[in-house]
C-alpha cells in the first residue's frame, strides 16, 4: 500500500465509526417509535445538548473520560463500543474487497468503470449487511422487538449490488457478491436460505408464545428470515444455505432455554429470550464477517 491507499483505507475507518454514531441512535431510539433526527444528541440525564466536539466517534467519550461535561452523569461505554465495532466492520470490509489498493479503484469509480464499481459496490453491500445484523442484534440484547424497518436499507444496496453486477460482465477479484447472479446456483441459495431463516424464526415465535405467560400481545419479528435472505445475496453459493444451517441450529438452542422471570430482575422471561436471541444473532454476524478473510 502506498500513501494514498493508506488515507483512503483510513478514511473508511473514520467513516465506520461516523456511521456507529448514528447507529446508537437508531438502536436506542427506533425501538422506541422516536424520531432518529430530533431532538438532535443530549446528554440523557441533564437533557443539555452534545457540542460538536464532543460528539467525535470514540474519542470524545475518551477525552471526557466517559462522563457528560455539564453534569459529570457517566456515559455508558456501550456508545463507543457501538462506534468501534462499527469502524471495524466498514474498514475491514474496504481492505478486503479491495486488497487496499484503493488509489488503483479511485479513478475507475470517478469515470463509472464497472469493474471499480463493482468494488465498491461490494463493499457497501456487506458492510451494509453486516451493520443492520449488529444493529438488530443490539437492540434485541436490550429485549426490544426489532422494526422490519432496520432492514430496509440493507435490502436496497444489496438488490441494487446484485442487479448491477448482473448486468457487468466483469472479472471478480473477490467473490462476495454472488459469482453467478440471477443463475440456478443464485436462486436456489436464496430460496433455501430463506426457508431456513424463516423456519429459525418460527422457532423462536413458539418459545416466546410459551414463555409469554402473561398473556401480552407479542410483535414477530423475521429477523433470521431477512438476515439468511441477505446472506444468500451476499455472498456466493452454497454460502447462504450453510449460514442458514447454522442461524436455524443456533435459534433451536436458544428457543430451548429455560428461564426463570422475577420481579426482582430488569429483564422476563420474553425479555430474557429476546436476549438471548440477541446474543445468537451477533455470534451469527461475527461468522459472516470472519468469512470476509476467507472467501
Amino acid at each position: 500500500m502506498n500513501a494514498l491507499d493508506t488515507v483512503i483505507q483510513i478514511w473508511w475507518f473514520v467513516i465506520g465509526a461516523v456511521v456507529g454514531s448514528f447507529l446508537n441512535v437508531v438502536i436506542h431510539r427506533l425501538p422506541r417509535g422516536e424520531s432518529l433526527v430530533w431532538p438532535g444528541s443530549h446528554c440523557p440525564h441533564c437533557g443539555h445538548p452534545i457540542r460538536w466536539f464532543d460528539n467525535l466517534p470514540v474519542l470524545s467519550w475518551l477525552i471526557l473520560r466517559g462522563r457528560c461535561r455539564d453534569c459529570g452523569a457517566p456515559i455508558s461505554v456501550r456508545y463507543p463500543l457501538v462506534e468501534a465495532i462499527s469502524s471495524v466492520i466498514v474498514g475491514s470490509t474496504a481492505q478486503v474487497v479491495s486488497t487496499g489498493h484503493w488509489g488503483q479503484w479511485l479513478g475507475g469509480i470517478a469515470v463509472m468503470d464497472h469493474a471499480a464499481t463493482a468494488v465498491l459496490l461490494q463493499v457497501l453491500s456487506l458492510a451494509a449487511f453486516l451493520l443492520t445484523v449488529f444493529v438488530v442484534a443490539a437492540i434485541s440484547w436490550d429485549g426490544q422487538p426489532v422494526p422490519l424497518v432496520v432492514w430496509t436499507p440493507c435490502i436496497g444496496i444489496t438488490v441494487l449490488a446484485n442487479g448491477l453486477m448482473s448486468l457487468w460482465p466483469v472479472e471478480r477479484h473477490v467473490p462476495i457478491l454472488s459469482d453467478s447472479p440471477l443463475g440456478p446456483a443464485f436462486w436456489a441459495d436464496l430460496i433455501v436460505g430463506i426457508a431456513l431463516g424463516w423456519a429459525a424464526d418460527i422457532v423462536s415465535h413458539r418459545a416466546l408464545k410459551r414463555l409469554n405467560r402473561a398473556g401480552r400481545p407479542d410483535v414477530h419479528s423475521w429477523d433470521w428470515t431477512f438476515a439468511t435472505g441477505m446472506a444468500a445475496l451476499v455472498w456466493p453459493a452454497p454460502v447462504g444455505i450453510i449460514l442458514g444451517v447454522v442461524a436455524l441450529v443456533l435459534q433451536g438452542w436458544a428457543s430451548s432455554r429455560k428461564f426463570r422471570g422475577s420481579r426482582k430482575r430488569a429483564f422476563s422471561e420474553v425479555e430474557q429470550a429476546r436476549r438471548l436471541r440477541g446474543g445468537v444473532l451477533a455470534l451469527w454476524g461475527l461468522a459472516n464477517w470472519g468469512l470476509l478473510f476467507l472467501v
